[in-house]
């Protein structure tokens, strides 16, 4: 299929962003198709009701085995080395915008949109990711890694806008409940405490790594801990060490 000029892919999750994204999109010109990722838990059905009410093109990819494969297990891994990942920063290179430009070939797309709260700018050829207007909100740090190819086919249309403005845009189109939505600030397949999760997805994990001590500087035990997969480094609460002064984990040795 040849691609279209104003054909554009946009990343439907539901939610208050890609609603907002798709509604921009649409008031500037552009033909919108919705593309919803399930990759995890329930089929994603809420996507869809609103691409049908805002009359748009919509299609599900099934990419909950990838997912799990790819983008879960590096989480769980990396947290077995003692390190904490950020899945976003991963998923959005070598799945989300893999998928998402893939998606836009096979449907005619020229191209792709979000809705990151970021920028771009066009300098001598080359398109640079800046930081979006909202500070509070920036997601520029999570789109690093994509190249050049893919960024040239991005539209981020949130990017000048706050999270305020967004809210306010949509409850001036009719989209009063969708405005009043909340957000989760977590990582998308994590309900609750990731350490539930872990030891849901990886249940060896305790017996594999087990307690080992917090020390001080000097080498000095302070007290036990229960795994170092359960810390990040700048955690201060639930270290359940009785010091009498502040702590906090300055730094995870697997070893």
């Amino acid at each position: 299929m040849g691609k279209s000029g104003k054909r554009v892919l946009v990343g439907m999750s539901g939610g208050i962003d890609s609603t907002a994204t798709c509604l921009m999109l649409k008031e500037q010109g552009y033909e919108i198709v919705g593309l919803t990722m399930w990759v995890w838990g329930d089929e994603p059905g809420e996507a869809r009701r609103l691409a049908h009410s805002m009359g748009i093109e919509h299609h599900v990819a099934d990419e909950r085995e990838a997912f799990r494969s790819v983008i879960v297990q590096n989480f769980i891994d990396e947290y077995r080395r003692g390190r904490t990942p950020n899945p976003c920063v991963m998923c959005n290179p070598l799945f989300k915008f893999r998928i998402l430009t893939e998606w836009a070939d096979r449907l005619g797309c020229a191209y792709v949109s979000t809705g990151h709260y970021t920028r771009l700018e066009e300098r001598n050829g080359k398109v640079y990711i800046l930081v979006g207007d909202d500070d509070k909100k920036d997601q520029s740090y999570f789109l690093w890694r994509l190249g050049q190819d893919v960024l040239k086919r991005c539209i981020f249309p949130l990017g000048t806008y706050t999270k305020v403005q967004v809210r306010e845009y949509l409850r001036d189109r009719g989209y009063t409940l969708k405005a009043e939505e909340g957000e989760s600030m977590e990582v998308c397949f994590v309900k609750g405490d990731y350490r539930d999760f872990l030891r849901e997805h990886s249940p060896e994990i305790d017996r594999e790594i087990g307690p080992g001590w917090f020390v001080d500087s000097e080498g000095v035990k302070l007290g036990e801990h229960k795994g170092f997969p359960y810390y990040t480094i700048g955690q201060r609460k639930g270290l359940e060490i009785a010091l009498g002064k502040p702590a906090y984990v300055l730094k995870i040795n697997p070893q």
